[in-house]
């Protein structure tokens, strides 16, 4: 059981090695949004919902949202293995999204915060936001998910120790491009 999330999503350099992606070797995030009003996340894409608008958001879309119609590719290989994939003109990022502390009864769950890592394409409508007196822009954020090939190690510097702790580095299984986790929680 959750109850809303951590205001927290960092995005991330990927880069692709002969055709798969990889996390960056730096785990600077390009840009980090703390304004989030809602986060929705399925296996094959996310959107998120904030208010955030500022230069670094607008430098950040316009770096690394397609600048062409994107186009989702989806099928199934012959051995069985299903793949979704955008072919947008984009660059593959990386994003960590943090959700709370579960705060269910389970004595074995205590402590345990939900973070969902995601290989990925921004949307080509990324950015998208109402003017409305009195009101915040809300730029909206999405986009959806690049199957890696291979096994994506995220280093353990990725993840924000005022969140989360873990000894070691997590992976993101081949053919998924997308991992929750349920990692020891820090603060709220």
């Amino acid at each position: 059981m959750l109850i809303g999330g951590a205001n927290v999503t960092d995005f991330f350099t990927a880069f692709e090695s002969n055709g798969v992606p990889l996390f960056a070797t730096t785990t600077v995030p390009l840009i980090s949004l703390t304004k989030k009003i809602k986060t929705s996340v399925t296996r094959t894409n996310f959107t998120i919902d904030q208010n955030e608008d500022d230069p670094d958001l607008t430098n950040f879309l316009t770096l690394y949202a397609p600048q062409t119609q994107a186009a989702s590719d989806s099928g199934e290989y012959e051995d069985g293995v299903k793949f979704n994939s955008a072919t947008a003109a984009s660059q593959t990022i990386a994003k960590i999204t943090y959700g709370s502390k579960y705060a269910g009864t389970n004595p074995d769950h205590t402590n345990k915060r939900k973070v969902v890592i995601m290989l990925c394409k921004l949307a080509q409508d990324v950015g998208a936001f109402d003017m409305e007196s009195g009101k915040y822009t809300k730029p909206k954020v999405g986009g959806e998910i690049v199957n890696n090939d291979s096994v994506v190690t995220v280093p353990i510097t990725a993840f924000r120790s005022s969140l989360v702790t873990l000894a070691t580095y997590v992976t993101i299984p081949a053919d998924k491009g997308y991992v929750e986790l349920w990692l020891t929680g820090v603060g709220n």
